[in-house]
């Protein structure tokens, strides 16, 4: 057998997740039981494996030793802002030295699963880089609180507009302004449910005010996330880590094509662009399956009705509502808005030509966003001039094509 190299035991835990998980989360809840809401998120599960052979991996990579013995400038700053960031869970700096043998032992199953050495070089080598991690984390979370950095501001569902069965459209009062960036999103979670995040993108650019407002597509599924599909007028929630997947550039004019939930970030970055001194044309498609799930037509048209370099293009999958959709007069397009097409909104859009000349945001689930790319490509589209913001339950994602 080889002898084994920190790639080795990135590639160990990779292949064993489960294993190691079991043993952090073990070790861990019986060195720290207070601490357990940090890992409740079942997605956690998987991004911890994520982030843990991503850190060894990048660290390789940086240093080019096969076993480094110190963390890389990159991986060291992308460290510090998860540090800063999970302070939103209320992780004290405290539990990182105890959280650091946890994954100490994590390595330790992992590598025992994989059939390696008992504690070789290698894995001597990959449980320093973790603990340097932690390490890390733990004095970003502490400057972060000496600065006065808040982790979290909280914030007060004040509107639920249940707009048609599958997009509820849910207004919060921030308790102060939250700074985040048009077509970002911000994580957020209720105070009811501690260390369970989801990600949300606001509709309309930051304000002075604190007012933001989500658009959430309520899964059809059973059980359901309880915090998605029944918000209520009262709730609390957490707000905290504003993300910026796309660069919005303003050195030409913008096509936008939006499917579902999609056209909340695409809405914000139309109100950011309309308010600079010189804004460039924009080409707004709206897709969604129903003509009652277009839930946001109405806001849009409002806005296109005030600028004329706004053109705003409905379009269905299908002409006519099923009986489920309970749609509202949010949905129904009003005069002097583009008559609704029929079909893929990728397809519509591309029918409209090349757009070459455009800069091209897409957004929707992933599977949406790939479609609507595939249809632009296929129309003769150039693949760089297209950003994807792909929208799900954690993080929106810009991925290259």
């Amino acid at each position: 057998m080889p002898t084994p190299s920190v790639s080795t035991v990135a590639t160990a835990i990779a292949t064993h997740p489960r294993v190691f998980h079991r043993a952090v989360h073990t070790d861990f809840a019986s060195r720290c039981p207070q601490a357990l809401t940090l890992n409740k998120q079942p997605a956690a599960h998987e991004e911890l494996v994520l982030a843990v052979v991503w850190a060894l991996r990048t660290t390789v990579a940086d240093t080019g030793e096969d076993n480094p013995t110190t963390i890389g400038e990159f991986t060291q700053a992308v460290i510090s802002q998860l540090g800063t960031e999970h302070r939103r869970s209320d992780t004290d700096p405290a539990h990182y030295p105890l959280f650091a043998r946890s994954l100490a032992a994590g390595v330790d199953a992992a590598c025992r699963a994989a059939l390696l050495p008992p504690n070789s070089a290698a894995q001597q080598a990959a449980t320093s880089l973790l603990n340097q991690c932690c390490q890390t984390m733990a004095a970003a979370a502490h400057q972060a609180d000496m600065a006065g950095y808040p982790a979290y501001t909280g914030g007060t569902v004040v509107e639920v507009d249940k707009r048609c069965r599958r997009f509820h459209v849910i207004r919060v009062q921030a308790d102060a302004p939250v700074k985040h960036p048009a077509g970002g999103a911000l994580a957020v979670c209720g105070e009811l449910d501690p260390g369970v995040w989801r990600t949300l993108c606001p509709a309309f650019p930051a304000n002075e005010y604190g007012q933001l407002e989500f658009h959430i597509p309520i899964p059809d599924i059973p059980g359901a996330d309880a915090f998605i599909t029944t918000p209520k007028v009262g709730d609390r929630w957490r707000i905290a880590a504003p993300y910026e997947p796309i660069n919005v550039t303003l050195d030409s004019d913008l096509l936008l094509i939006s499917a579902g939930a999609g056209i909340a970030p695409l809405r914000a970055i139309t109100a950011d662009v309309m308010m600079q001194a010189t804004p460039p044309r924009i080409h707004f498609f709206v897709g969604a399956d129903y003509p009652g799930e277009l839930y946001d037509l109405l806001s849009l048209w409002h806005t296109a009705a005030t600028s004329p370099l706004l053109s705003v293009v409905p379009v269905v999958k299908h002409d006519t509502d099923t009986w489920w959709v309970r749609p509202s007069e949010h949905s129904q397009p009003p005069r002097g808005l583009h008559v609704t097409r029929v079909g893929d909104v990728g397809q519509v859009a591309a029918s409209f030509g090349t757009w070459e000349d455009r800069n091209i945001i897409v957004a929707g689930a992933p599977a949406e966003v790939d479609a609507i790319v595939s249809a632009l490509t296929a129309g003769g589209t150039p693949v760089d001039k297209i950003q994807r913001l792909e929208l799900d339950n954690r993080l929106p994602t810009a991925r290259p094509l």
